[in-house]
């Protein structure tokens, strides 16, 4: 399976959104962190598909309504592009054309326009108190519909902008950001200026501003809302923005400084509105069939607007952003002045040195939209994105072969990566690709251990070899990542003016170098003397973590050398180490052990595996890192288990089997105990059972067990095997170790 593709479905599996399953989306603040999250990872998984000329229609026939009671270019454009995308055909609804002016009813309009409707997008923004609210009753007469047997299928409705929020608006503005910056991670205490701004009309309506601070206030942002006096919102959403807010320890903050909004922020969104009690006034106008008032209103609010002029978006106030740098956006059509007005929202200099991000930023509305409808109408996303991705079916055949990032021109394998030979395909058929997770006994404590340990770890693994098995290796590093940084840590304290502290990070990247010698070239020598000609490399692995993972918080992960208690109570003394008693060994120090998102160099070892070499990768669990803004990698002080981090890259390489070699030859549980029993086999139900009993202890047979479970779940075949390193051989034969299949 393509690296990037499994990333996105390994994610989906770890986020919880069923209720999103045959339901609507109003408000962005209705939905949970995870729902978000969800829609955000599935519109990524669909471009990447897109740009590798991947098909991803769902459905072989079915409508999108479309009913936009306001002008549209980019949503309605948006819309019709999801469901496309999709394999859905767009069919507009115009209610001029329609008989609604003959009397037909809400219930009976939904129900017509829905025999064969899988969705329904509308606008509906110009009235406070109507559209949400319109929206609300085709819901309820499409479900009543589908209840009576009237309706086949009842069709989801996605909020293309009402009177209250716009989610697809402000959701594909809130991906935009994170693309920008690095990830999520690096928005917190982000400072966003959504700010009022001058224009020459009037009535614009509220849904973007709160849109914004309904969404972007749940990222541990610190959002600024700006506006002269007079043009408030709804007080009900800012309500929702200081809870969301506080929640997410940002900040949602209200000025009537345009300058005081800009200042210092990374993000600036200057857009008009109306203010919410003129939008409530011209609603009761419009009820009362008063259209001299809803005139006179208008003048009232162009004479406001006028006083304001210099709300405008320009390049001095630019300055004064972070760094003079903050990202720009605006959901289009802008006022720029000079160019659409006199005087408007932004300098035309402005718009014009950000007219590209502009374009980007709107160009993820498709996607959130298709997401949305995928989500509503998908039981399980994450299989119906492997199985897209398994049938690899050209988008446009005129783009075959062309793939972006592919490495050899062909179309996908069964296995999910491009293939590179007739002789992948053979590898995957056979089940013959094994990743194998070494255990500390592989690789003894020092550098004179380690030495003789990787000639019988040799010995072992190349008997695999022989027996023609495809083998990526993934070993732990506790005692050498603890020896190394022990002595950085004493080199520094020798000589604190010219050494400065080595970040732990950095001290698993050297683990990596001098385990992965000794290994190689051992490997190297053991199949030479069999007569075996095949490659072997050491890939310096980083793997991405997540920033928020609360393994930062609470460290678990035993490294360095076993200590008494004494030399325990006196590390936490001088160096405010965290220590624990491993299994009743001795004391180790533990630190953060986040779980592993995807391996970063996953398309290189891909490579190298499939060109019959044998890669040693993630050594230790990897080197441990979160994205930044941009493209830049930063190192977490942490050390990523080998056994999470093993059985990820099993899943990216799309492996058959994975072996986890430790000090015993299968698993017990009652362990120690009178009752000790060894198990042969496990189905994932008795090991969540167990697991959840307690049996296994945390930091040594407990991530060995959870590996083995979350990579023999994760799809129809998979097998992971648990046994001594001696018996690696006669496991995978059947003849002993612990089986765990789904």
């Amino acid at each position: 399976m393509d690296a990037t593709l499994t990333g996105y479905i390994e994610k989906l599996h770890r986020l919880h959104f069923k209720e999103m399953y045959e339901n609507d989306f109003f408000l962005t603040w209705e939905k949970t962190d995870d729902e978000i999250e969800a829609v955000f990872t599935v519109a990524d998984a669909l471009r990447y598909m897109r740009t590798q000329n991947i098909s991803t229609k769902v459905f072989e026939s079915g409508l999108g309504i479309s009913l936009f009671r306001d002008n549209s270019t980019r949503t309605r454009f948006s819309f019709a592009s999801a469901c496309n995308l999709l394999g859905l055909e767009v069919q507009d609804l115009d209610e001029k054309k329609s008989q609604i002016a003959h009397g037909e009813t809400v219930r009976e309009t939904a129900n017509m326009i829905s025999f064969m409707a899988n969705v329904i997008g509308i606008r509906d923004d110009m009235y406070i108190g109507k559209g949400n609210k319109y929206m609300h009753d085709v819901v309820d007469a499409v479900t009543e519909g589908f209840r009576d047997g009237v309706l086949e299928q009842k069709p989801t409705l996605v909020n293309l902008q009402c009177d209250i929020d716009h989610p697809t608006q402000c959701m594909a503005d809130m991906l935009h950001i994170i693309h920008e910056f690095g990830g999520v991670e690096n928005l917190k205490g982000k400072k966003i200026a959504m700010t009022w701004a001058y224009s020459p009309s009037y009535g614009k309506p509220l849904s973007v501003p709160q849109g914004v601070i309904g969404l972007m206030t749940r990222f541990g942002m610190d959002v600024v809302l700006a506006h002269p006096e007079g043009y408030d919102v709804m007080p009900e959403v800012e309500e929702v923005a200081k809870k969301q807010a506080a929640a997410s320890s940002g900040s949602f903050t209200k000025t009537n400084s345009m300058a005081g909004a800009f200042a210092g922020a990374d993000i600036v969104y200057p857009k008009s509105w109306a203010p919410f009690a003129a939008m409530e006034k011209r609603t009761n106008l419009y009820g009362e069939g008063d259209f001299e008032g809803i005139d006179a209103l208008e003048k009232e609010l162009l004479k406001q607007n006028a006083a304001h002029k210099d709300w405008c978006c320009t390049e001095e106030l630019m300055k004064t952003t972070k760094d003079g740098k903050a990202l720009y956006l605006h959901c289009l059509p802008a006022d720029i002045n000079g160019v659409s007005c006199e005087d408007g929202e932004v300098e035309a200099s402005v718009f014009d040195r950000y007219r590209v991000p502009l374009y980007k930023q709107a160009s993820f509305k498709p996607y959130i939209i298709a997401a949305m409808i995928f989500l509503a109408k998908e039981k399980d996303p994450a299989k119906t994105i492997e199985l897209l991705a398994e049938r690899a079916k050209e988008r446009h055949f005129g783009e075959q072969g062309k793939r972006k990032g592919s490495r050899k021109a062909g179309s996908l394998s069964s296995c999910g990566a491009a293939e590179p030979s007739l002789k992948r395909r053979e590898v995957c058929a056979m089940g013959k690709r094994v990743v194998i997770a070494l255990g500390g006994n592989a690789l003894g404590n020092n550098l004179p251990e380690q030495f003789e340990a990787v000639k019988k770890t040799s010995k072992a693994i190349v008997d695999l070899v022989e027996d023609g098995y495809d083998i990526a290796i993934v070993h732990g590093n506790g005692p050498q990542v603890g020896m190394i940084q022990n002595a950085m840590t004493e080199l520094v304290r020798s000589d604190p003016e010219r050494y400065i502290p080595c970040p732990l990070s950095v001290c698993v990247a050297m683990s990596q170098g001098y385990i992965g010698y000794d290994l190689q070239n051992e490997m190297r020598e053991e199949m030479l003397d069999r007569g075996i000609n095949k490659g072997v490399a050491t890939v310096l692995t980083q793997v991405e973590v997540d920033h928020t993972d609360p393994a930062f918080t609470q460290p678990t992960k035993p490294i360095g050398a076993f200590m008494t208690k004494e030399e325990a109570e006196q590390l936490v003394r001088e160096r405010n180490y965290r220590v624990v008693e491993d299994a009743g060994r001795g004391y180790r120090r533990v630190v953060a052990s986040p779980r592993p998102v995807s391996i970063v160099e996953i398309d290189t070892i891909e490579s190298l595996v499939s060109t019959n070499h044998i890669v040693i990768a993630c050594g230790g669990g990897g080197i441990p890192v979160f994205k930044t803004r941009g493209h830049h990698l930063k190192g977490a002080a942490a050390v990523v288990d080998k056994d999470y981090a093993a059985a990820c890259l099993a899943r990216q390489l799309n492996a058959d089997t994975l072996i986890i070699l430790t000090a015993v030859e299968k698993v017990a549980i009652h362990f120690g105990k009178p009752d000790e029993t060894w198990l042969d086999h496990m189905t994932p139900e008795e090991a969540r059972h167990y697991i959840a009993s307690g049996e296994f202890a945390p930091g040594s047979m407990l991530p060995k067990v959870q590996a083995a479970l979350e990579f023999a779940e994760s799809a129809p075949g998979r097998k992971a095997l648990i046994t001594l390193l001696e018996k690696a051989k006669d496991g995978i034969a059947g003849k002993t170790g612990t089986l765990i299949t789904a």
